[in-house]
């Protein structure tokens, strides 16, 4: 009830912390792309000293002077991925960035040498990306390949965010995101939010908005369009499996030539379903899908050869090699 939920978060905020079925959960930290949802993490702390036991685990956070740069740091721990490969001590090093005036040339990029990164594209099942966003212990940003390298990784000072002692001699290499085709492109609120800073009218971005809101209308609720907008769902990187699942059977009613009226309803929820999401999503990240357009991931030149001002782009469509 709304009158338990107040109490609730009268405690929380007394107490710095919730019971649930008789255990006691504490702030922990959040994704800063999690902020417009509403999601953070909460750990279990029955145990005394589970906070900075589970803290000190993760590394030491005592260089973040704010307590904005404290939960940034912490939030990069969180950062979902999937380990991939062990690295041993002999492996990686840490070099100083590439600064030139105000300018730092090297800002959250790294090196990896050409067998690493077939390593790492055998274990992703692809073919080998032109850059890869990793984290390791403390580190975390972006690695491209420098053929003069041999089984190694080069990290600048600035992509360490934090110090771990989970990497000192060895630790795992997380793959955070990589490189690669994409179906959509999407604006969000930090583009937003810098489109802005460049002069771009908000008005002009909330008729986009609602531009968008319309197209999504028309769209999820004209039966003409349904087969594709399946066909959509399906292969959409950011869908669940559940919602891939709703997405196929969708397609399966959809193929059928006799279709009872159990299946219609059917079509019609899970095309609801889709819309809701999408209006959602909409609303919580300003994620405005941008015809003609690719998401780029900034590195550095190895080769040294761009001149300054100079910018090398290299965009491949999905399926292509």
């Amino acid at each position: 009830t709304e009158s338990s939920l107040k109490e609730t978060y009268k405690n929380f905020l007394k107490n710095k912390s919730i019971n649930c079925s008789g255990k006691e959960y504490s702030f922990f930290g959040f994704l800063e792309s999690d902020l417009p949802s509403g999601i953070c993490y909460f750990l279990n702390t029955t145990k005394p000293g589970a906070m900075k036991e589970v803290r000190e685990w993760l590394g030491d956070f005592s260089g973040c002077k704010t307590t904005g740069a404290f939960a940034l740091q912490l939030g990069s721990a969180l950062t979902p991925c999937v380990p991939y490969i062990q690295l041993q001590g002999n492996q990686f090093s840490v070099k100083p960035d590439t600064v030139n005036g105000n300018y730092c040339f090297t800002e959250g990029c790294g090196y990896m040498s050409p067998d690493i990164a077939l390593k790492i594209s055998n274990s992703l099942d692809l073919q080998s990306p032109s850059a890869v966003v990793v984290r390791f212990g403390g580190f975390f940003g972006t690695l491209v390949v420098d053929k003069t390298l041999t089984n190694q990784i080069v990290f600048h000072n600035s992509m360490r965010h934090f110090v771990s002692p989970n990497t000192r001699k060895e630790g795992t290499l997380d793959i955070v995101s990589y490189s690669k085709p994409t179906l959509a492109t999407f604006l969000n609120r930090h583009i937003v939010l810098a489109l802005e800073y460049l002069g771009v009218q908000r008005q002009t971005l909330v008729e986009f908005a609602e531009k968008e809101v319309a197209r999504l209308t028309f769209i999820y609720g004209n039966p003409d369009n349904l087969q594709k907008m399946m066909r959509h769902e399906v292969q959409l990187d950011s869908n669940t499996e559940e919602e891939k699942k709703q997405a196929e059977l969708g397609l399966k009613l959809l193929a059928k030539k006799n279709k009872l009226p159990g299946d219609l309803e059917k079509i019609k929820e899970i095309s609801n379903g889709f819309l809701r999401n999408a209006i959602l999503s909409l609303r919580d990240s300003l994620a405005i899908p941008i015809p003609n357009s690719r998401r780029l991931l900034g590195v550095i030149d190895p080769t040294g050869k761009l001149k300054p001002g100079e910018v090398f782009v290299n965009i491949s469509r999905p399926g292509s090699r």
